[in-house]
């Protein structure tokens, strides 16, 4: 029952390819808010989420998970890290609908700046090659 949907208005939508088995659909809700589907149809994906515009969030805005098919109410592992500024973990044949909340309102819940942080109640899961990669930035070889 949410009122981008439920507007049904193709001129919102905005595609994207961002892997040969996943896409974006973005839907662009005006003063209500975008709303962001990332379906991955083939293995877990870790998408830099700067590769592609349409996963950006709205100015001042991060998104947050509305929906996921990963809901251990569908039998799901659960919801993975979605920061915007970070590597996304898009689990493999799954659905994501994503909404934008105020950057300021989400609270972090690990405590350092060199580390990634997550929604409370979410599974900090990242790849450990791009983990390793973003806490060596800067650091000299």
């Amino acid at each position: 029952d949410d009122p981008v949907f439920r507007a049904r208005r193709a001129d919102w939508i905005q595609g994207a390819v961002i892997a040969p088995e996943a896409l974006a659909l973005r839907y662009l809700g005006g003063e209500v808010g975008d709303r962001l589907i990332v379906v991955n149809l083939g293995h877990d994906l870790y998408p830099p989420p700067a590769t592609e515009p349409l996963l950006a969030p709205p100015n001042g805005h991060v998104w947050s998970v509305l929906w996921s098919s990963e809901d251990p109410r569908y039998d799901g592992q659960g919801i993975p890290i979605l920061e915007t500024r970070k590597p996304w973990r898009l689990s493999a044949h799954s659905t994501l609908v994503l909404i934008p909340v105020p950057e300021d309102s989400v609270p972090p819940t690990w405590g350092h700046e060199d580390q990634p942080f997550a929604m409370a109640g979410e599974i900090q899961d990242i790849h450990p090659g791009l983990l390793r990669r973003f806490r060596n930035r800067g650091k000299k070889s």
